[in-house]
């Protein structure tokens, strides 16, 4: 299964949270905006942004049209039951292309939990490049069911991780692009944790559910985003 995905970037990336890094790109976890086009169109308020990546990073490894990668998402409403495909035209307005519009057990105008909030708190973050050891262990773990040893006990907290080999609790395979039929590489697996890495008492959480990872692919071609909802 390890050898089928493709990834971009190739090289895998955790989100760092460190607010004291310097010399690296930042970009922006969370937080409000005012994207043109960026609206949820089954319950017609601002998607939620979970990150925006500034494509001026050479850890990105691709050269793009669009200023900025924005990865939206909505846990409101039917969404997370479906492929969620939009496309980031040049302008850095957003065009909804797919999306699943009915379901029976979809999650309400509150959210998936009580008070659920319409924005969560913005973060600048840098992308960290996993080590070739950490690289090697996630294709390990894609081609099998392996345990996680004491050295990676932080990936049971799931981290946040941009391109490379994925770690995904149920992975979908392939992707495709909705305006070019071809398989859409991935991008990011965001993780159920709003306050960064790790899960200390007090974390906010997206869903309420520990389990939940939104899958981001994107095909560099089509400026085009497609998004799914994993659970454990």
């Amino acid at each position: 299964m390890a050898d089928e995905w493709k990834s971009q970037p190739t090289q895998g990336h955790w989100l760092e949270f460190d607010p004291k890094i310097r010399g690296s790109m930042q970009h922006e976890f969370g937080g409000d905006h005012r994207i043109s086009g960026a609206d949820c169109p089954t319950c017609r308020k601002r998607l939620l942004r979970l990150l925006s990546l500034d494509t001026r990073d050479a850890a990105l490894g691709f050269a793009s049209s669009i200023p900025f990668l924005h990865l939206f998402y909505c846990w409101t409403c039917s969404i997370p039951f479906g492929v969620f495909s939009y496309r980031i035209e040049r302008d850095g307005s957003i065009a909804i292309l797919s999306y699943e519009k009915d379901y029976e057990g979809a999650f309400g105008p509150e959210g998936p939990y009580e008070d659920y909030p319409e924005v969560f708190p913005k973060h600048s973050v840098s992308l960290r490049q996993l080590t070739s050891t950490e690289q090697d262990f996630l294709k390990k773990k894609g081609d099998e069911d392996v345990e996680i040893p004491e050295e990676f006990s932080y990936l049971d907290d799931t981290p946040h991780q941009v391109g490379g080999q994925p770690f995904i609790f149920s992975p979908q395979w392939p992707i495709t692009c909705p305006s070019c039929s071809s398989d859409a590489p991935f991008l990011a697996a965001i993780s159920d944790n709003a306050s960064g890495n790790g899960f200390p008492k007090g974390y906010t959480s997206f869903t309420g559910n520990l389990g939940v990872q939104v899958i981001f692919h994107f095909c560099t071609t089509c400026s085009v985003v497609s998004a799914y909802h994993s659970v454990d």
